[in-house]
């Protein structure tokens, strides 16, 4: 939305830009009692500081159209657009100080929390599922390699024992991982073999087969 405005040329601005097609200059000026910025593109006004002028310019992206830039008798300089002054935004300061270390705080908070339940919900999750799996595997190759036996057992009582053995050799990887504390192969196959016979015993099947 294009708006008009007349004033005393405060200051002019110049900085040079660098983009795609080399390095041009960016020229833009000020009105005395207005600190916006109103901005000529790579056009330097042929005004100086302390001239009045008026124009129409864009409100959102404060472009003058140059076409209607035109000097004026200072009897006629109305009062200049204004917007909110240097003081307000230093007073402003201490509040978005402040939102700044709230945002801060949050994600102190959020990184707090994520990393609260990586170690309370996801690490233990992910124990469980990997001692379970192993705890599979092991059963699976006692199987095949005829370490159980389970005598005259019904299939259905079979299928219980087997899944009684995977949660006990789980629990105890699962408890042994969680405690950071190592086992040797060689101890879990003879504490599995010796957890087997023990329940093979109270069912009245025959006992684990040695390796």
């Amino acid at each position: 939305m294009s708006t008009s405005a007349q004033g005393t040329i405060s200051k002019k601005f110049f900085k040079e830009w660098t983009g795609q097609r080399g390095t041009i200059t960016l020229c833009s000026f000020q009105l005395e009692g207005n600190r916006q910025f109103f901005r000529t593109g790579t056009t330097d006004l042929p005004f100086r500081e302390t001239q009045t002028i008026k124009f129409t310019y864009d409100e959102v992206k404060g472009n003058v159209d140059l076409k209607s830039v035109v000097e004026v008798a200072s009897t006629d300089v109305q009062a200049a657009p204004q917007i909110p002054s240097a003081a307000p935004a230093q007073s402003s300061a201490p509040a978005a100080a402040g939102k700044s270390k709230e945002n801060w705080d949050a994600r102190g908070k959020y990184w707090d929390e994520k990393e609260r339940r990586g170690i309370e919900v996801i690490e233990p999750r992910i124990t469980i599922s990997s001692s379970q799996r192993d705890a599979i595997t092991l059963v699976t190759a006692a199987l095949a390699n005829d370490a159980l036996s389970f005598g005259s057992a019904a299939k259905g009582k079979k299928l219980d024992m087997i899944l009684d053995f995977v949660d006990q050799v789980a629990a105890r990887f699962y408890e042994q991982r969680m405690a950071g504390t190592v086992t040797s192969t060689a101890k879990v196959e003879q504490e599995f073999r010796e957890s087997i016979a023990k329940v093979e015993q109270e069912d009245g099947a025959t006992n684990v087969s040695d390796y």
